[in-house]
């Protein structure tokens, strides 16, 4: 397994990860965990079978860094009939 692996296995799972690093770590862990967002081929091809589209959005706040997926597939919708 990965060393980043993990956050972005709980990530998928409860859409929400919280964790504690230095914050000169912090660009290199939110760069890693989206990385393992774009290898994970299988989820992707998962999601977009389902009609779904994720967005991977990350936030820092001292020594805390907050991943969270949110839903953007309403966003992207397209209307066959206003084209």
């Amino acid at each position: 397994m990965r060393k980043h692996q993990p956050i972005w296995i709980q990530l998928k799972a409860k859409k929400t990860v919280s964790i504690a690093a230095e914050p000169k770590l912090h660009a290199r862990i939110i760069k890693a965990v989206i990385k393992e967002k774009h290898r994970d081929l299988g989820w992707s091809y998962v999601q977009l079978e389902a009609g779904m589209k994720w967005k991977l959005i990350s936030k820092t706040e001292g020594k805390l860094v907050t991943f969270k997926l949110v839903d953007v597939s309403h966003l992207i919708a397209i209307n066959i009939n206003n084209l």
